[in-house]
């Protein structure tokens, strides 16, 4: 065994008897590691994930298989941590396009390869337009247009979504003052923002800055926060938004419950929440399946409502029987 750095360790069974024994052996380390821990006053729970190679299936020769277990390993972290994942071809093609989508982004911003595509939000009781939702598009030169759902992710694990989302910011700031100075009214434009921006020491400073730079009002700019986003780190996101509003920004968070069948909805009335986001598309908040779906979802509207009173509420997914709905 030997340490290949901070927390990784490599493991090297030289005597494999049975194709099961990799399992069997892997098993063990975790059951060890997972037992609790006494230092001192203290006790520790520590959890651990393994990626196997198998020689000669994943590679002949010693940097092969360790790069195949790694990328093994940090399968087994996206599948919930805390298991045992054997290498698969496929991971190596996921490996390799996550690379390869990860160096573009690197130079993407410097090449003006992203966009702003603007989502409208309409008020259904008189069909006015009331804002707009800023959401960046990316054209890759070669590829052409590359799902979000592709490269965000990869754009947060590595730390480039503050840049990134420093230039969505700031474009969207400047499209709401070119907009107002032509003319259109449109109340607000909303701007995504990760956990990571909204920790970056530069947050606070870069928003006011961008602000005073475009000559955007203030109250003309919504940021919206997932419930993730707002529980994580509670206390200092709660003194950032507070120092936002001090500074007159309208700072208006939205809760964002599309990566939760069951939103902590409660959780709202802690901040200074203005707009209440949901997605009542198939299978999202179903959690009465023997109730007529349209019934299902204004309960869910009335229930996030009652949270706090002229809460607003704006869905992603909007079904026609819920537009007759009085």
């Amino acid at each position: 065994m030997s340490r290949q750095g901070g927390d990784e360790f490599l493991i090297l069974l030289s005597e494999v008897a049975q194709a099961d024994d990799p399992a069997i052996v892997a098993r063990r380390i975790l059951r060890a590691v997972g037992n609790v821990h006494i230092v001192g006053e203290h006790t520790l729970h520590v959890t651990t994930s393994i990626g196997v190679s198998v020689c000669p299936d994943d590679g002949t020769d010693a940097e092969t298989l360790i790069k195949h277990a790694d990328i093994a390993m940090y399968q087994a972290k996206k599948d919930g941590r805390n298991g045992v994942q054997f290498f698969e071809p496929a991971m190596n093609v996921r490996a390799i396009e996550r690379q390869f989508i990860e160096e573009s982004l690197r130079s993407a911003l410097e090449l003006q390869e992203f966009s702003l595509h603007y989502q409208p939000k309409i008020d259904l009781r008189n069909g006015r337009i009331t804002g707009a939702e800023a959401l960046i598009r990316w054209v890759h030169p070669t590829r052409g247009m590359v799902s979000p759902a592709q490269f965000i992710p990869v754009a947060v694990d590595t730390g480039l979504i503050v840049p990134i989302g420093k230039w969505v910011l700031r474009e969207a700031c400047r499209q709401a003052r070119a907009w107002a100075d032509a003319g259109l009214s449109l109340p607000s434009v909303a701007v995504n923002i990760s956990a990571i921006e909204l920790r970056s020491t530069t947050f606070l400073k870069d928003v006011l800055t961008i602000l005073e730079e475009t000559g955007l009002d203030p109250r003309a700019l919504e940021l919206e926060l997932t419930e993730s986003v707002l529980m994580t780190h509670a206390q200092s996101n709660a003194s950032i938004l507070k120092d936002l509003r001090a500074k007159g920004d309208k700072e208006i968070t939205a809760e964002d419950t599309r990566a939760h069948s069951r939103s902590r909805t409660g959780s709202a009335a802690q901040w200074r929440v203005e707009w209440f986001r949901g997605e009542f598309g198939p299978g999202q908040w179903d959690l009465e399946p023997t109730v007529d779906r349209s019934t299902r979802y204004l309960r869910k509207y009335r229930t996030v409502a009652t949270i706090r009173s002229r809460l607003l509420v704006f869905t992603d997914g909007v079904w026609r029987t819920l537009i007759s709905i009085k």
